[in-house]
Order: structure tokens, then C-alpha cells, then sequence
């Protein structure tokens, strides 16, 4: 049975909540006053203006709370189509910042750099076959008369190839299933990499 001394009243359980808000809310305003410290020295880096040896420099004597900010800034930047030195580049920053960390998790940050590489080749690669496929079917379709702008900003009618409209809806769902597929695979390896800092 419950009794008057241990229910909470109404007022105890908002201020147990205000005081929860309000710690998010500090520690959001933490985070982005760690960011506003971040940015200009990642900024330095991504300029060329120091290397990965002058970002640890930089990092040496801050506090572990920032590295792993400055990290996760770091993954933010990198996209299924990020080429492949902007790869290499931050996967050397992360790196480097990890070794200020002492934890001993620089392989498998290592080995979840080479997955997010291998996913880009083989998204590249199924991008480029389907092209490949696109382009067969252009080459084998009919000649349809299309209007075009001339350099001049005339229309005039000419000849070229045509696909009818089931065709391109095909290629249209081909690829963005594949953009979807990829970019969720993706997205699940940053966050494994991200869980690993």
C-alpha cells in the first residue's frame, strides 16, 4: 500500500523534470561552445594549413571530451561519395586524435575506415553498372523526335534516342534503391565508428 510519505507530489515531479530539461540543455550549450573551439583548427587542417602530426599538436593538451567531439565532427564530414584522399585525410585526423586517447582502439577505427572504403568502391561500382545498362538500353532504343534548345535559345526538333516511360521508371528505381541501400550502410558504419571513440 502506498502511502502520503512516499508519493510524490505534483510540484516534486515537475522539478524533477525542469532539473533534467535543464541539464540537456547544458550540456547541448557544452557541446556547441566544444564545437566553436573545434571548427578553426579542424578548419586549418581541412585547408592544408597543418597536417595530421599539427592537429595533434593542437589537441595535445585538451581535455579527452573534446577529442572525441572534435572525432565526431571529423565522421559528420564524410559522405557516401567523399572521395578518396578526403578519406584518407580524415581518416588520418581521427587517427591522430585517437592516439592522444591512449585506449588502444586505433585498429578498429582502422578496420572501419577500410569497410566505409570498400562500401564506396562497391557503391561506385553498382552506380557505374547501372549506367553501363542505361546507356545499352539508350544505344538499342528506337530514335524518337525530342524538342531541344539550341545555343541560341531556339527549339527545334531532333532525332535521338528514347526510352519509353516503364524503362526509365526502371532505371529511376534501380537507382535510388541502390542510393538507398548504400546510404543506409553507410550511415550504420559511422555510427559503429562514432560508438567506437
Amino acid at each position: 500500500m502506498i502511502t502520503v510519505d512516499k508519493m510524490k507530489s505534483a510540484y516534486e515531479i515537475a522539478m524533477e523534470k525542469a532539473e533534467e530539461i535543464s541539464k540537456d540543455v547544458e550540456g547541448a550549450q557544452d557541446r556547441l561552445s566544444m564545437r566553436d573551439e573545434i571548427k578553426p583548427i579542424l578548419s586549418q587542417y581541412y585547408r592544408d594549413d597543418i597536417d595530421a602530426d599539427g592537429l595533434w599538436q593542437e589537441f595535445k593538451e585538451r581535455d579527452q571530451k573534446l577529442l572525441k567531439e572534435a572525432q565526431k565532427m571529423i565522421l559528420e564530414a564524410l559522405g557516401l561519395r567523399t572521395n578518396e584522399r578526403d578519406l584518407e585525410k580524415k581518416k588520418e585526423a581521427v587517427l591522430a586524435l585517437e592516439s592522444l586517447k591512449n585506449n588502444g582502439k586505433s585498429t578498429q577505427i582502422e578496420r572501419s575506415f577500410q569497410k566505409i572504403q570498400k562500401l564506396q568502391e562497391r557503391h561506385t561500382k553498382d552506380r557505374e553498372k547501372i549506367q553501363e545498362q542505361l546507356e545499352r538500353e539508350l544505344n538499342n532504343s528506337e530514335m524518337q523526335m525530342k524538342q531541344v534548345e539550341t545555343e541560341d535559345g531556339q527549339q527545334v526538333m531532333k532525332m535521338e534516342p528514347g526510352l519509353d516511360r516503364e524503362t526509365q521508371q526502371k532505371f529511376q528505381k534501380a537507382i535510388s534503391q541502390t542510393e538507398a541501400q548504400y546510404s543506409e550502410q553507410f550511415d550504420q558504419f559511422i555510427e559503429e565508428l562514432k560508438n567506437q571513440l
